[in-house]
């Protein structure tokens, strides 16, 4: 089930927009002047799918209508201040409804609330404040009254704020993926230590350096699969030679056309980074004896068990990879299961991470988030990817996005200003209102 279109009634008490996405081409880009909440609905959404109700109430529209491919509608509706009522409709028929009232909780807000009790319950929150927390499950700062609609049922005293909502409702917005980039991608919240600390604190963190670690950690955990498969393929190898018969498909023609393929596809580990360069070894030219042919076809098939393990990340490099060199200038970028990204003048000196510029950054970044952060099928919103962006680059930044979507299976809303994103793809457009009204 997809998004196919979004409905925002009186968005700043002003505004009312109509987006119909282009679900066929996977991408849909909305664009207008500053003011009329291309940002808002993009975080609405988000928080949306999050199941984040208390901050939804803060956000100033009275009605979100959400229609799926199958024709499905979910419509939030704010009820003043205090109350935000849902229902999952089909056509005329309300198949589901629900409602959240947010006046439940005001007196646990009070000053004998057990605050404690919170750190022992929700092992992801640690304090930062008295009442202010840090949440590693998302590296966000959220506040008292954020941990307890956000995760109320979790808690042996309070009322959480999911408990009058349908199961239906509940499982559309779990298990629709959302995923927001935001024009502040550059630095991200680290948490070190706790509040019982007087150490504490949350400090900022270069992202391109923490998706480095990241990378060096992926390559590394592949390889630790492929080496776990290798033993146990190894251990039971003799047994398996030995008791087994020789296939009726073990022939000298599918024997060497497997290992041709085989050895294609070290040279592409090799080239992306995921193994370590090495001499492939040949097949003898001559005949191979019969006895032989069983050796090697029970060794090839092996072999092919332990490659396996590359075949989710492999692709996603190779992507990722040629989008960067494609796009930086005198400098090459490859991959290392130790230091992550590694990028190179002609020269051959290593050029630190810190010393790219922004708009390097900011490709290295959305590129890594989109096909390595991103679950499969998921519906992405990125704000304003134009930030830092030579129009070069911004000319190319469509086509990336149509690759990326092919690889992963995944659906864009983008917010721009930019006619140089847009480029020449005007029909994927939905252009929001510059007054107020029906739109």
């Amino acid at each position: 089930m997809r998004i196919e279109r979004i409905e925002i009634m009186k968005i700043f008490g002003m505004f009312d927009h109509d987006i119909k996405l282009k679900v066929s081409d996977r991408i849909t880009i909305i664009h207008g002047p500053n003011g009329v909440g291309k940002t808002t609905i993009l975080q609405l959404i988000k928080d949306i799918f999050s199941k984040k109700f208390h901050v939804i109430k803060t956000v100033p529209f009275s009605k979100v209508l959400i229609t799926f491919t199958n024709k499905q509608k979910l419509e939030i509706k704010k009820n003043g201040n205090m109350t935000l009522s849902l229902k999952l409709k089909k056509g005329r028929n309300v198949l589901q409804r629900g409602s959240i009232d947010f006046s439940l909780t005001q007196e646990e807000l009070g000053k004998d609330f057990p605050i404690h009790i919170i750190d022992d319950v929700i092992p992801h929150l640690d304090r930062t404040g008295p009442r202010r927390w840090f949440d590693t499950s998302t590296g966000e700062m959220i506040s008292l009254e954020e941990v307890l609609y956000r995760y109320g049922n979790d808690l042996p005293f309070t009322k959480g704020s999911h408990d009058s909502m349908p199961k239906e409702i509940i499982d559309i917005l779990s298990n629709l993926k959302t995923y927001f980039i935001q024009t502040q991608r550059l630095l991200v919240l680290s948490h070190e230590e706790s509040y019982r600390s007087p150490r504490s604190q949350v400090r900022t963190r270069n992202t391109v350096e923490k998706y480095s670690v990241e990378m060096a950690e992926k390559l590394q955990e592949t390889l630790r699969q492929s080496g776990s498969v290798a033993a146990s393929l190894d251990r039971t190898f003799p047994h398996r030679l030995l008791e087994s018969g020789a296939p009726k498909e073990a022939t000298e023609k599918n024997i060497r056309e497997k290992y041709q393929n085989q050895s294609s596809y070290r040279g592409r580990l090799m080239k992306a980074g995921l193994i370590d360069e090495e001499e492939q070894v040949s097949l003898p030219t001559s005949n191979i004896e019969s006895n032989d042919l069983k050796l090697l076809w029970y060794y090839l098939n092996d072999i092919d068990e332990k490659l396996k393990v590359f075949d989710p990340l492999m692709k996603k490099v190779e992507l990722f990879k040629d989008i960067i060199n494609s796009r930086f200038l005198y400098k090459s970028f490859s991959l290392s299961k130790s230091d992550g990204f590694v990028f190179k003048l002609d020269s051959g000196k290593n050029v630190p991470l810190k010393c790219l510029s922004s708009g390097e950054q900011h490709e290295l970044v959305l590129a890594y988030e989109l096909l390595f952060k991103v679950p499969e099928k998921s519906f992405i919103m990125i704000d304003e990817p134009e930030l830092s962006l030579h129009v070069t680059w911004q000319h190319k930044f469509l086509n990336d996005i149509e690759r990326i979507s092919k690889l992963a299976d995944l659906d864009f809303l983008i917010a721009t200003h930019s006619p140089s994103i847009i480029h020449d793809r005007r029909s994927l457009m939905v252009s929001l209102p510059k007054g107020g009204g029906n739109a």
